[in-house]
């Protein structure tokens, strides 16, 4: 129901009790329908402007960015989803491209970043690397890097060594030294890697057949893209193998010649081969947890304990995909996902120690996209409309939704890295992912004191502009890093992109608000004699301004609008007759000063 009030003054006021209402039709006691770009918690009572976010890449970033790492040094590193390329914020605020990763296979695109033990970690999709932090600012990517440092979709210990070598034939031969035996551990498989001796004049052919000697993958590189060392023969089609079959490898030219690296004597059954499963091209997350950094990995974690790389500390049931890592106590918190099409997923803790994990909740959405870091609780974001769950340990229960208007055509995403705390504020970016269901930008749920209740608000519109406006739909938010007081935010808006950083030296000049719907007697009309706007300061310069809809008809000034400066009060007296009303308010802001609002004020008669 709308708002429906008996007295001749609708008050809207103590804004920092209400925040962002369910709709514009109904929400708590002093919750507002829009709250954009608005500060109600520095001064309890009083509503403040927002800070103002910044773009401060300028055209250095071509690519949106949803991960980062603030390193022990100072220095920030931005990780491109799509191509590899890593970009710098140094400690005296320039911008630079470093590095462009390039992975021996899969995709370039950076799914994970984590400074963990003196290094940055950075996962591409088959591939960990990493860099020294102490080398990482000396803008020598190019040498410092440790590409392909070590692989993240290796299904089984390397099979056979080196020391004699296998000649090609030039087409399958079933005979015992002609092929390479193996017992999948994972599904599914994606390629196969040899040691290739000598390459020969000839292209290569690798095969993988079942006991019964039918075909089920096949690979074929021309002898021109032929290395000696590790070649990978990614399959035409991966392969589902049933777990626990035994299963082989055939290797032949087109030429009898090139030779692969084995244990004995022209005998491929003891060739030096690596079996890879498909991992995940979408997610990498990473934590650390109990001094070991773990790392989703498809439906592995994977970690690092100083030195020690495991590609498989924890498996978790097929098809679960590890999307986002979280922690409570000393356990670490796995959050999976499927697919956009299937609407079931869970949430799995795990000691960190025990084979298997300890317990895991099931809950009907598409994925948990992220773990919003709060103070003392667990809140994770999930699915695609909009709901956050707070984690009590065992399951998940639903603790708030970010407004809009959802459907099968208009949802949206927090991306696993879009979340941060700043100084106890709880901020997350939401995406669209198709029709623009809520506003896109940085939103916050937070409070003054432990007195106060938390609520949830939208204070950070990035700093694109159309026509003067806000930009709040058809925009992604990559990732949020807090550094000191700075906040900075990776965004994309169709094909530009940018990091913005808050900026303290100006407001933002858009800030608007508006109320829930008020009613007073549906089936009549009622009068609404005038509408006040009670401030504390009004710099120079400075304004409000107040619009009215009635009957859904849309917003329109107010024609008679007149700033008391004695009572500090803005007051329109336009005399309106309607069955619905929405007030909204916008502010005009100098540089660094805005107004400062106490409340709004409705008067009926």
């Amino acid at each position: 129901m709308a708002v429906k009030r008996t007295s001749n003054i609708i008050p809207i006021q103590d804004f920092n009790r209400g925040g962002l209402a369910d709709s514009k039709w109904s929400g708590v006691a002093n919750s507002l329908y829009k709250m954009t770009g608005w500060d109600p918690h520095s001064k309890p009572g009083i509503l403040k402007v927002a800070q103002a976010m910044a773009k401060d890449t300028a055209t250095t970033i071509t690519a949106l960015c949803r991960c980062a790492v603030s390193s022990s040094t100072g220095s920030q590193y931005w990780g491109s989803y799509t191509d590899g390329k890593v970009w710098e914020h140094t400690v005296g605020g320039t911008w630079r491209l470093v590095d462009t990763i390039s992975p021996t296979n899969g995709g370039a695109g950076i799914l994970g970043m984590y400074e963990y033990q003196g290094y940055i970690y950075l996962a591409t999709q088959n591939w960990l690397h990493r860099i020294k932090v102490t080398l990482a600012d000396d803008n020598n990517w190019a040498t410092d890097l440790v590409e392909n440092w070590n692989s993240l979709n290796l299904d089984q210990a390397e099979l056979g060594s080196t020391g004699q070598t296998y000649t090609n034939t030039t087409a399958v031969n079933e005979g015992a030294t002609h092929k390479r035996s193996f017992t999948p551990a994972n599904s599914p498989i994606e390629s196969i890697a040899l040691n290739v001796n000598g390459v020969g004049t000839g292209n290569w052919t690798v095969k993988i057949h079942d006991s019964a000697n039918v075909e089920v993958g096949t690979a074929t590189i021309a002898n021109a893209s032929m290395a000696t060392g590790w070649v990978f023969f990614t399959l035409a089609a991966i392969f589902y193998p049933t777990l626990g079959s035994v299963y082989h490898i055939h290797v032949y030219s087109s030429v009898a010649d090139g030779t692969t690296k084995t244990t004995t004597t022209v005998d491929f059954a003891t060739g030096n081969v690596r079996i890879y499963r498909q991992t995940d091209s979408e997610f990498h997350p990473m934590i650390d947890q109990n001094l070991v950094l773990y790392i989703g990995n498809g439906n592995h974690v994977s970690q690092v304990n100083v030195e020690t790389f495991t590609e498989n500390a924890l498996d978790i049931k097929s098809p679960l995909r590890i999307k986002s890592l979280g922690k409570i106590g000393t356990d670490l918190l796995v959050g999976t996902y499927v697919a956009d099409n299937v609407t079931q997923t869970e949430i799995v803790r795990w000691n960190t120690y025990s084979v298997s994990f300890t317990t895991s909740d099931t809950i009907p959405e598409v994925g948990i996209n992220a773990f919003i870091p709060a103070d003392n609780f667990v809140l994770v974001q999930a699915g695609n409309q909009g709901n956050l769950y707070y984690y009590d340990g065992v399951k998940l229960e639903l603790y708030m939704k970010i407004p809009g208007d959802y459907s099968p055509t208009a949802y949206g995403t927090v991306h696993p890295s879009a979340v941060a705390n700043a100084n106890g504020q709880i901020l997350f970016g939401f995406s669209n992912g198709s029709g623009n269901p809520a506003d896109q930008g940085v939103y916050r749920i937070g409070r003054h004191s432990r007195n106060h209740t938390l609520i949830m608000d939208f204070p950070y519109p990035i700093s694109e502009r159309s026509g003067g406006a806000l930009v709040t739909t058809n925009i992604e938010v990559g990732a949020i890093l807090v550094v000191g007081n700075d906040i900075y935010v990776s965004w994309k808006n169709s094909s530009t992109y940018g990091i913005d950083k808050l900026d303290w030296s100006n407001k933002l000049t858009l800030a608007y608000l508006e109320t829930r719907i008020m009613v007073q007697q549906r089936e009549m009309y009622s009068n609404y004699s005038n509408a006040t706007v009670a401030y504390s300061s009004m710099p120079a310069s400075c304004s409000v301004s107040l619009l009215y809809d009635k009957n859904y008809e849309g917003y329109v000034a107010f024609t008679n609008e007149i700033d008391d400066t004695v009572k500090n009060i803005v007051y329109a007296e336009d005399g309106i007759e309607a069955t619905t009303l929405q007030i909204k308010l916008t502010a005009t802001v100098s540089g660094n000063n805005a107004p400062e609002i106490e409340s709004i004020a409705i008067f009926t008669s």
